[in-house]
């Protein structure tokens, strides 16, 4: 009898905390966002100067290019060896980022693509522009900034737009 009275306590209690989510808070407090962003923002801006100093004291390479990959330097382990990060495999990517679903919103601006003039396009700001001449890109590609060609940002746009002529 004592087991099933704890049992009871704690399904009841379940549903108590269950209930108390009824109420939870519907409105974004903005401000408090607009505040962790910029601090996050600050925080991440002097890990990357601190990274860049030791790099350039250590001549660790920023980039490092492989036979299909590019990869950066992105941090420091807890023995003091430099980490980098790379993607190698567009399927794996697609797959699990979800190419093929929407996800409206980003910057309060509330996107979602439904526009008219929106038909068809899809938006990319990354370190550069992809590479216009690449095979899965041919006819696909608008540039709008001026910039370098970057190796990453070909991959981020073969992982969103590629025609799928050469999969790997």
């Amino acid at each position: 009898m004592m087991k099933h009275g704890k049992r009871v306590l704690i399904v009841f209690s379940m549903c108590c905390l269950a209930l108390l989510n009824v109420g939870a808070q519907t409105i974004t407090n903005k401000n408090i966002l607009d505040q962790t962003r910029i601090s996050i923002k600050q925080l991440e801006k002097s890990a990357s100067q601190r990274l860049l100093l030791l790099s350039s004291q250590k001549g660790w390479s920023q980039k490092r290019r492989g036979l299909n990959s590019v990869a950066y330097l992105t941090g420091i382990d807890a023995k003091g060896y430099p980490l980098y990060t790379t993607t190698t495999n567009n399927i794996v990517s697609a797959a699990t980022i979800g190419t093929n679903l929407l996800w409206p919103g980003g910057n309060g601006l509330n996107l979602n693509g439904s526009s008219s003039f929106m038909n068809g396009r899809l938006g990319l700001w990354d370190l550069g522009q992809p590479r216009a001449t690449h095979v899965e890109f041919t006819g696909r590609i608008l540039q709008k900034e001026a910039s370098s060609t970057e190796d990453h940002t070909t991959h981020v746009a073969g992982t969103m737009i590629a025609a799928g002529i050469n999969p790997l």
